[in-house]
């Protein structure tokens, strides 16, 4: 709500050599708010910008499917917030349907659109899991 506030943050943390900014569209309007007030001041080019699809919702975390349509819909919506042609990193969030999203994560990679893929967890439930895609699955 106190974009004026938020503008101050982003803008200090490049002005100090910061780069990343991690956001996800679960995350309320972090991705427009983020991408406008960059766009704004200049800075989009100097951010890694960093986020996450997980297009299963609340399901997802307890093995619901993600639409591919909906999870691709999400991604193209965080290009379009930050106003940028390719993302930095790119992480399925919270290991939320890996089969349905990481394959989009992984083909956007190989169109040029994504430099960085990844998966994301801060459950310690999912810990196994994850680490099984990481010594499985190309990631980055």
């Amino acid at each position: 709500a106190d974009a004026d506030a938020l503008r101050e943050v982003l803008k200090t943390l490049v002005d100090h050599g910061g780069r990343v900014f991690d956001t996800a569209p679960g995350y309320g309007a972090s991705e427009q708010v983020a991408g406008d007030i960059a766009n704004a001041l200049g800075i989009r080019d100097k951010i890694f910008w960093a986020t996450k699809v997980n297009a299963a919702g609340r399901a997802g975390l307890t093995g619901g499917k993600a639409d591919p349509a909906a999870a691709r819909a999400q991604i193209e919506a965080s290009f379009a917030k930050f106003k940028v042609a390719k993302l930095d990193l790119l992480q399925v969030h919270d290991v939320a349907d890996v089969a349905t999203h990481l394959p989009i994560v992984k083909e956007l990679k190989a169109a040029g659109r994504v430099r960085f893929i990844g998966i994301t967890s801060t459950r310690e439930n999912q810990y196994a899991e994850l680490i099984g895609y990481m010594k499985n699955e190309p990631l980055d």
